[in-house]
């Protein structure tokens, strides 16, 4: 629809319209975006001469003040004329038919965010506590016979263990008293002939875990009465490369101890170490383990073209930004909406996608003259979709199309057409070891 200004008779009547630069749409009052239709007049006319300043009055022939002055014995300079008004093309003459303009920039985006989340969220940022609490289980069953029953597990081949008709001295005194006695003496010499050092963490000799929070029983051999110190080693991010654990007990063949909670910045690890020194000066140590960080779910909106693999709509395409925006404009005919693929290929270690919101451009019709064939929505995250052989994540996104038209239809007619945008920005959700980033 056309809009007429009228001006004095004489003048030239010209055709004012908006809607031709994405700066300049129309709107419809009380829009939600806030801007206002803007006229062609400074376009299309060259803005009136400036008139001068006026010249300061001459000084009196007598001693009177000079009002004119703005300092002791001066007189005001004249600002110098405004420079030139540069020739402005005409927005649409920017445009041609069906190609991207030069100049494209992202429109203002609704507050509201369309969000999707991963069916399996919840099981991701619970990840480490369950793995916490299991071996938290597994030391209070340990707890006070760790080092007892593991060499009872492990020393069925020993020749002590299996020679027929043999006993210590211990085991052959407590033998005329009880059963239990005899059970005990027969562990006390087992343990006497074991080496020192760590043989267990948590019932395991390689691939234990110790974890934020998590309990840890260090069986072993020469720990000493006195209670010494336990580390966690190979922690790479973490001050000085290993952690303190909480001693909680401490014996000659079982040491208690606990990983405080609150680690952050240290990613997922193996081949960490436990590590004891004793008070009496003696250290000793057990790698091959393993460290899992706990998790937090983090907002990612920047390198997102390093997390996502984007797949354009072949009815528009185009590309996504660092920042995860996806902005179509070219001149009409506009083509109906269309749909992107997002592509998770796997992640750093330790993270994975948890959920995509999505910001959109405007939806309304304009002042009358523009309209929008609706189309923003965000689809579920799913697995369904291979990336270079590797099964990743995927969500579909739909995009909508707003047609802003003009139509002057005087003089000017030949500068009639459309302008399309579609424009809509992802920010994404990972789940992953507390306080790090994946890139």
């Amino acid at each position: 629809m056309s809009k007429l200004r009228t001006i004095l008779p004489g003048a030239v009547v010209v055709a004012a319209m908006s809607g031709f630069a994405p700066s300049a749409f129309a709107q419809a009052p009380g829009s939600a975006f806030g801007q206002s239709p803007q006229q062609l007049q400074q376009h299309l006319e060259r803005p009136p001469a400036q008139l001068p300043p006026a010249k300061p009055l001459a000084k009196p022939a007598t001693n009177a003040p000079n009002w004119n002055a703005v300092g002791s014995g001066t007189a005001p300079s004249s600002l110098p004329p405004p420079p030139a008004a540069s020739a402005v093309p005409h927005p649409v003459q920017t445009l041609k038919p069906g190609a991207p303009a030069k100049t494209a920039r992202m429109m203002p985006l609704a507050k509201e965010k369309l969000t999707k989340l991963a069916p399996e969220r919840a099981a991701l940022l619970q990840a480490q506590i369950k793995i916490r609490d299991e071996q938290n289980r597994i030391a209070q069953s340990l707890r006070g016979h760790a080092a007892g029953q593991q060499v009872m597990e492990n020393t069925t081949a020993n020749a002590f263990a299996q020679a027929p008709g043999r006993t210590s001295s211990l085991a052959a005194a407590a033998a005329a008293r009880s059963p239990f006695s005899v059970r005990n003496a027969k562990k006390e010499d087992m343990l006497a002939k074991q080496p020192d050092g760590i043989w267990f963490v948590n019932g395991k000799s390689r691939d234990f875990v110790i974890t934020s929070g998590g309990n840890v029983v260090i069986a072993g051999k020469g720990f000493g009465s006195a209670a010494g110190r336990v580390l966690a080693s190979g922690l790479n991010g973490f001050p000085g490369g290993a952690a303190a654990l909480q001693v909680t007990a401490w014996t000659e063949f079982e040491i208690d101890a606990m990983l405080p909670v609150g680690i952050r910045g240290v990613p997922d690890l193996d081949g960490i170490s436990a590590q004891v020194f004793t008070a009496t000066g003696k250290s000793f140590t057990l790698g091959n383990g393993k460290f899992v960080a706990a998790r937090e779910e983090i907002t990612l909106t920047t390198q997102l073209d390093r997390l996502i693999l984007f797949q354009a709509s072949p009815a528009w395409p185009w590309t996504m930004a660092t920042d995860g925006g996806v902005h179509r404009q070219r001149g009409g005919p506009c083509p109906s909406p269309g749909t992107d693929d997002l592509l998770f290929p796997p992640p750093p270690r330790g993270f994975e996608v948890s959920g995509i919101s999505m910001q959109h451009g405007r939806t309304d019709s304009g002042d009358g003259d523009d309209s929008f064939t609706p189309g923003y929505s965000v689809g579920d995250l799913d697995t369904a979709v291979t990336a270079g052989g590797q099964t990743a994540k995927h969500v579909r996104v739909n995009w909508g199309v707003f047609d802003s038209h003009t139509s002057l239809n005087l003089i000017l007619s030949q500068l009639s057409g459309d302008q399309c945008t579609s424009d809509y920005q992802v920010e994404v959700r990972l789940v992953g070891p507390a306080g790090l980033t994946p890139f």
